[in-house]
C-alpha cells in the first residue's frame, strides 16, 4: 500500500506561501514606516494628548550638533586604532607561538 503524499506537498506550500503573505503584511506595519515616525511629524504622536501634556524636544544649535558630531567621530576613531593594536599584538604573540612550535626541540 502506497502512501500519496501530493495533498500534504499542496497543504505545506499554501502554508508557506500565507507564511510570506504574512510576513510581508507585516514588516509594512512596523512603526518605522509610519508616517507618524518619519521627519519631524512628531504632532500626529500626540494627537489625542492636550497641548500641556506634549513633550518638548530639544532645539540644538549648529555649532552643537557639529561639536557632538566631531567628538563622536574621535571616538570611533581612537577606538578602532585601539582595536587595530590589540589585533596586532594578538597576531604577534600569535605567530611567536606558532613559529616556537615549529622549531624542533
Amino acid at each position: 500500500m502506497e502512501f500519496n503524499t501530493n495533498w500534504f506537498n499542496q497543504l505545506s506550500m499554501s502554508g508557506i506561501y500565507d507564511m510570506n503573505n504574512r510576513v510581508k503584511q507585516n514588516r509594512n506595519m512596523r512603526p518605522s514606516n509610519r508616517a507618524k515616525f518619519q521627519g519631524s511629524n512628531r504632532d500626529l504622536i500626540y494627537a489625542k494628548a492636550k497641548k500641556e501634556k506634549r513633550s518638548s524636544f530639544k532645539k540644538f544649535s549648529d555649532f552643537q550638533v557639529k561639536k557632538a558630531i566631531d567628538n563622536i567621530r574621535k571616538e570611533a576613531k581612537s577606538k578602532r586604532l585601539r582595536e587595530l593594536i590589540f589585533l596586532f599584538i594578538f597576531v604577534v604573540v600569535f605567530a611567536a607561538f606558532f613559529i616556537y612550535s615549529l622549531i624542533p626541540a
